[in-house]
């Protein structure tokens, strides 16, 4: 799992003289160890989204450092003061601490203020396959997208991260109506289902060569019938397909 450097950190690679004048000896420090970390882990892998990111380290509001979802415990040397001010924990996620030589401290799913002197900290996701889909694929914000909802939203929704995720579809719905759908009709095959009713859908696909960031995706938005697979709870695991609906009849006016 790669470790995202926001703009003001990421611009190393490109004036790194420039920029680590101007971060302090502990954001060096930091920086360093985390991109060790993603050094030692680095290879060539296909993209999963197994392993969202875990939390933000903030500064004044800003959001500095990005930490992956691993549990491995990772040494600070020292901690993080005077470096960052708070620390945000995604959902489904949770940051442990050790703060010097105290008991470590659990926080899950917020944003709270920086703990000082710490030592050691692991951060890890637990995220269900029923919450992996609702965060894949359904979102009712909209009707359709055009490329920018799908840069935004395969961004937000955490696709383009170690790599491009090629191919994705949302549906433009609340999750009780997608849900539904694990209730209707019987199962076509291994869980499957046909939703009764048909559903607007964008897909975004990446239009690169390549599915290295940063992402560029074209959406397409269709309306059809949406083909997921439920598990023995009968909530939606995976997005199997769309069934197009039947092109709609031309209205004729009767004199």
């Amino acid at each position: 799992m790669c470790v995202h450097i926001y703009k003001h950190i990421a611009l190393v690679a490109h004036s790194p003289l420039k920029v680590l004048f101007k971060m302090t000896k502990t954001q060096i420090f930091l920086l360093m160890k985390v991109l060790a970390l993603a050094e030692s882990l680095k290879g060539p892998f296909p993209y999963s989204a197994e392993f969202p990111n875990c939390t933000y380290l903030n500064h004044r509001g800003s959001k500095m450092l990005q930490l992956p979802s691993l549990e491995e415990k990772i040494k600070t040397n020292g901690g993080w003061d005077g470096t960052f001010d708070s620390f945000t924990v995604h959902g489904g996620c949770m940051l442990t601490i050790w703060p010097g030589q105290e008991k470590p401290i659990d926080y899950q799913s917020g944003t709270f203020q920086i703990i000082f002197n710490v030592t050691a900290f692991v951060c890890s996701c637990t995220e269900t396959p029923y919450e992996k889909f609702l965060r894949q694929h359904v979102d009712n914000s909209v009707k359709n997208g055009n490329y920018e909802y799908c840069a935004k939203m395969m961004k937000k929704r955490e696709m383009t991260r170690p790599v491009c995720k090629p191919l994705n579809t949302f549906i433009h719905a609340n999750k009780n109506d997608v849900v539904a759908v694990c209730l209707e009709n019987s199962p076509i095959q291994n869980g499957t289902r046909i939703s009764k009713n048909q559903f607007k859908v964008t897909t975004c696909k990446n239009k690169k060569g390549t599915n290295r960031p940063p992402c560029k995706y074209k959406a397409d938005n269709t309306n059809g019938f949406i083909k997921i697979a439920c598990d023995n709870n009968k909530k939606p695991v995976h997005f199997a397909g769309l069934v197009p609906g039947p092109v709609p009849a031309p209205e004729f006016m009767l004199d």
